[in-house]
């Protein structure tokens, strides 16, 4: 039977280095940690944090009223000030001082993650496929037991270590995302993760403006090996990324000794483990696909697979996401049992059925890389296209000439109808006009849009006419992207309440 797991004052006080400063109230435990003064009760570890636009201290009195056992602050005059308020007989919850929260939160959970017998901590990073990856690696290790992993993005200096302090002794295995948006991110998040394996799905164009050019992308994705065992860690990294020779070079001067690569191109020799994939496929709104590989004892195998999602960068997760199973010891059975359950990731390349054929809902997130792959997805399906994009953002000085990469990509690849939102995108349907001759209803639908109500309107109005000009027309087929600051689930949301099918058309 599990026993219910707890931490005690002390533990803190050894992970952290504080002081304590009222031990008169004696020791304390604590089953669960918050930073947010809402959550807190008498079971939790509230970690006072400041920001630059909020300082949690001034909610001290709310963990007084909740009886809260511990508080970790950095702010003893705002103690003070609480105390004198105090009546003799009212809780008081331990405090413990530090001279920096942030850092002490990533202190204690680089302690617990020391102390719990996980069997392998995978970090992953990446500039496009590392939730996917992230979640197929879940629905994998979880076939080979309890499983923990990154809960939504939470792969922050904030998130990476909140994660960590869910580990639990009877977990087997972690999953670990880890983004970043400026150089030494990462390196500070794998110091506290400490992975025994590391996946970086590639390099490629996202979050310029803090990275500066592709090149430090690169070197900040190569930071999640620095952490890895010379001798038993293991590094995995896509074969065609930019930056692999950056990246082998690296192990090669840390002496870290185990490497292996997925995604190599099939007429390459490889002297590494690796898994690759070729006969690519799309049937029925599915891909189908073999994977091959080697292991380091020799073994080769290839096998068919068929998942139920769109989009040739899923072979490509794959390719990494079982290799990963492999090198962790992980059965080809349990892997391929995992694989066949992934259905992707809400709001990244997800299709769901309307009245005129397909949308494919990746509004999640975008950069010209992961735009490309979603054009491609919905090209992938027979029919007629229409992609609606929304500005990608973090892109610093190559946000103009990124922005018309893709509306040129978008116009190569045949799409019908180009529609952009945001300040950033308003020159797209130009340069998609300028390289593409669509039909005279599909170009009049090609514009920047003021606002997201406007280009619904317009898309209603279209595909009402589309459905009605023709009793059986071909399959329309809609593709929805963005960065986050776009907000372009709205147009999600209204195009499914609007047309959306239970069952494919």
């Amino acid at each position: 039977m599990q026993s219910e797991f707890f931490w005690t004052l002390e533990q803190l006080l050894k992970a952290v280095g504080g002081s304590w400063l009222n031990p008169e109230v004696g020791s304390r435990s604590f089953r669960q940690v918050a930073t947010d003064s809402r959550e807190l009760d008498e079971q939790s570890l509230f970690i006072v944090l400041r920001g630059q636009k909020m300082d949690a201290h001034q909610f001290l009195s709310q963990a007084v009223q909740a009886k809260t056992p511990v508080c970790l602050i950095s702010d003893q005059a705002a103690w003070a000030q609480l105390k004198q308020t105090l009546k003799p007989s009212e809780f008081q919850p331990a405090m413990v001082w530090v001279g920096d929260t942030r850092l002490a939160l990533a202190d204690f959970a680089r302690w617990h993650r020391q102390q719990m017998p996980v069997k392998k901590l995978i970090g992953v990073t990446g500039s496009n496929g590392k939730t996917s990856s992230k979640t197929l690696l879940l629905q994998i290790f979880a076939q080979a037991g309890k499983t923990l992993a990154t809960q939504g993005n939470l792969n922050n200096d904030f998130g990476v270590p909140r994660t960590l302090l869910q580990l639990r002794p009877e977990h087997e295995y972690a999953i670990i995302e880890m983004g970043a948006n400026h150089r030494g991110e990462i390196r500070y998040l794998t110091q506290i993760a400490q992975p025994d394996l590391t996946l970086i799905t590639n390099a490629a164009g996202a979050h310029l403006e803090g990275f500066g050019s592709l090149q430090g992308v690169i070197d900040t994705k190569g930071e999640i090996i620095e952490s890895l065992d010379p001798e038993q860690g293991i590094a995995v990294f896509n074969a065609q990324s930019p930056g692999i020779q950056d990246w082998l070079q690296k192990c090669q001067r840390l002496g870290i000794v185990q490497v292996a690569l997925f995604n190599p191109r099939e007429d390459s020799i490889l002297n590494e483990s690796f898994v690759g994939y070729r006969h690519f496929q799309v049937r029925d709104e599915s891909i189908y696909f073999e994977l091959y590989g080697r292991l380091t004892d020799g073994e080769v195998f290839s096998t068919p697979i068929s998942m139920n999602v769109l989009g040739e960068h899923h072979a490509i997760n794959a390719s990494a996401c079982v290799l990963l199973g492999l090198l962790a010891g992980l059965s080809l059975s349990q892997i391929l049992q995992g694989l066949m359950q992934f259905s992707g990731v809400p709001g990244r390349l997800q299709k769901a059925p309307i009245a005129c054929g397909f949308l494919l809902d990746d509004s999640y997130n975008a950069n010209p890389e992961s735009v490309k792959a979603g054009l491609a997805a919905l090209m992938a399906l027979p029919g007629q296209h229409i992609a609606c994009l929304g500005a990608m953002g973090e892109l610093g000085a190559f946000s103009a000439p990124g922005h018309r990469e893709v509306a040129e990509y978008a116009a190569k690849l045949g799409v019908d109808a180009l529609l952009v939102y945001g300040d950033a995108a308003k020159q797209m349907p130009m340069h998609f006009l300028a390289n593409a001759t669509p039909s005279p209803a599909f170009a009049a639908l090609c514009a920047a849009y003021p606002d997201h109500a406007s280009m619904i309107k317009a898309l209603d109005q279209h595909i009402e006419h589309y459905l009605q000009t023709d009793p059986s027309p071909p399959a329309l087929h809609l593709l929805v992207k963005g960065s986050r600051t776009a907000q372009m689930e709205r147009i999600v949301e209204a195009l499914v309440s609007r047309w959306g099918l239970s069952q494919p058309a």
